[in-house]
C-alpha cells in the first residue's frame, strides 16, 4: 500500500469550471536570454554562437576523441574565444583535473613520453641549441598541435558514466 508524500486541495467536485492555467510558450531562441538572467553568461554566449552558425555541422567522434588535427578544422567548426581557462577553473571538476595533471605529469612514463615528443619536434638530447615549444600568444587550438602537449586526462563522464578522454 502506498502512502502519499503530500496532499493538496484541488478544485471541489461541485465546481465544474476547473482551474485556468496560463502557459507561456518557450522558444529555443529564448534560452540565451533566460541563461543570462540566471547568471549563465558563458552558456548564453555559446548558445548564441551556436544559433549564429548556418553550417549544420555535427562534430564527428574522431574530433571529439582528439584524433583530428585541430588546425584542420574550418573556422565555423570551433570557437576559441568564448571559453577561457580562468572561467573553466572556477568549476571544481575542471580545477581538480587541472591540478591532477599539473602535479602528476612528471611520472617516469610522463617523462619518457615528453622526451619522445620533444625529439619528434626537433629537440636533440645533450645538444646545447636553443629550442622552443610554442608561444604564449598561441591559442589552445594551436597549442594542441605542439608535440610536447601532455595535458590530457581520462575521467568518468558524470552523465553517461563512461570513461572519456578530455583535454585540460
Amino acid at each position: 500500500m502506498s502512502v502519499p508524500i503530500a496532499t493538496a486541495m484541488t478544485t471541489p467536485c461541485s465546481d465544474r469550471k476547473g482551474v485556468k492555467c496560463f502557459i507561456e510558450i518557450l522558444q529555443l531562441r529564448d534560452l540565451p536570454d533566460i541563461m543570462e538572467k540566471m547568471g549563465w553568461d558563458i552558456a548564453a554566449e555559446i548558445m548564441n554562437h551556436w544559433f549564429s552558425l548556418d553550417t549544420g555541422w555535427a562534430m564527428p567522434q574522431e574530433v571529439k576523441e582528439g584524433k583530428v588535427d585541430p588546425i584542420s578544422l574550418d573556422q565555423t567548426q570551433y570557437d576559441d574565444q568564448i571559453i577561457k581557462m580562468a572561467w573553466l577553473l572556477k568549476f571544481p571538476r575542471a580545477a581538480e583535473a587541472f591540478d591532477y595533471v599539473y602535479k602528476n605529469w612528471a611520472t617516469e612514463n610522463g617523462k619518457v613520453e615528453l622526451k619522445k615528443r620533444l625529439i619528434k619536434s626537433g629537440w636533440k638530447p645533450k645538444k646545447l641549441i636553443p629550442f622552443k615549444l610554442g608561444k604564449r600568444s598561441m591559442s589552445a587550438r594551436e597549442l594542441e598541435c605542439v608535440p610536447g602537449q601532455l595535458s590530457r586526462i581520462w575521467f568518468k563522464n558524470g552523465c553517461s558514466g563512461r570513461t572519456v578522454w578530455r583535454c585540460w
